[in-house]
């Protein structure tokens, strides 16, 4: 598919879909880049004054350990314009961490996520382990 008609396809799909959560790929330039940053500032000066919800699960079970734990963040006043322009019912954006224990050997993994005004809390996403990509 041309890039022009992937592009236009996301926009019909925002527009008329009741709610969405979608996993935000490498690939996906801008919008990857800005959620990596925000994030890696937002830990390490403690998101500063924004309201974030968070939400941690621990699994254990076949000889292993996986803690996911979610950060979700409503107030998109950082969030470049032309970003949210594009996604007209963007509501939230996220990142969900896991690390895996098995047999002593520790793994780390993470996605960042966008969603709809419908999916509102860090609870909804406990239970992600992967979502549908969305071009940037």
């Amino acid at each position: 598919m041309p890039l022009a008609a992937r592009q236009k396809l996301p926009r019909k799909l925002w527009i008329r879909a009741p709610d969405y959560l979608l996993a935000v790929k490498d690939n996906e330039g801008t919008l990857a880049d800005t959620l990596r940053d925000f994030f890696a500032e937002g830990k390490s000066s403690v998101f500063g004054k924004l309201p974030i919800n968070r939400y941690e699960t621990v699994e254990k079970n076949h000889g292993r350990i996986e803690t996911r734990r979610a950060l979700w963040v409503t107030d998109l006043s950082w969030l470049d314009q032309s970003i949210q322009q594009r996604r007209p019912k963007l509501a939230g954006v996220g990142l969900i961490e896991r690390q895996r224990e098995i047999n002593g050997k520790v793994s780390h993994e993470g996605a960042f996520y966008i969603g709809s005004k419908g999916v509102a809390s860090a609870e909804s996403r406990r239970d992600s382990r992967q979502g549908n990509q969305c071009p940037d």
